[in-house]
């Protein structure tokens, strides 16, 4: 039977909100790891899902293992975070593929991807923030514009595309 308790912790509005819940478990992984956020309506976080753990560089994803807990919880928005083992940032052209992938099989299930985070050792990249959501690279910011758009209101870190631990 479902829980009605609600979450008790704040929505998350930005990348660095996601990354400052997830860096102690991610940052310095020795192989790489997949999870999902699974949020309610106001973007509070219900459930963190460990997908996949994979190699020292790379982690076995399928768009059907991230969405089908997250249609069990009856999640209504997701985001995804993966570490890089090697510490750096740069998303892969597999990054962006699997981005791609995810965001399409959201809008299909109506479980909005809002975010993708490649987490290393002191900082992290966020897809949203980089203006990447799906294969057309259309801008975080064009989406928004559109109130009925799954990043609507999901706010990306103003300045640097990158952050650190320190905020930068």
């Amino acid at each position: 039977m479902r829980s009605f308790a609600r979450p008790t912790e704040k929505p998350i509005t930005s990348s660095k909100e996601v990354y400052s819940r997830i860096r102690r478990r991610m940052g310095r992984l020795e192989v790489e790891h997949f999870v999902v956020l699974h949020l309610d309506a106001k973007h509070r976080m219900e459930h963190l899902q460990v997908v996949s753990q994979g190699t020292r560089t790379e982690c076995l994803v399928h768009p059907r293992e991230v969405f089908c807990e997250a249609v069990r919880r009856r999640a209504v928005a997701v985001i995804a975070c993966h570490n890089h083992p090697s510490g750096e940032v740069e998303p892969s052209t597999q990054d962006f593929d699997l981005t791609t992938r995810l965001y399409r099989a959201g809008e299909l299930l109506g479980i909005p991807l809002l975010d993708h985070l490649i987490v290393g050792a002191d900082s992290y990249l966020s897809m949203a923030d980089i203006g990447f959501v799906g294969s057309t690279a259309t801008t975080a910011a064009e989406n928004t514009r559109c109130s009925s758009h799954p990043l609507h209101g999901f706010q990306p870190l103003r300045g640097p595309h990158r952050g650190t631990e320190s905020g930068r």
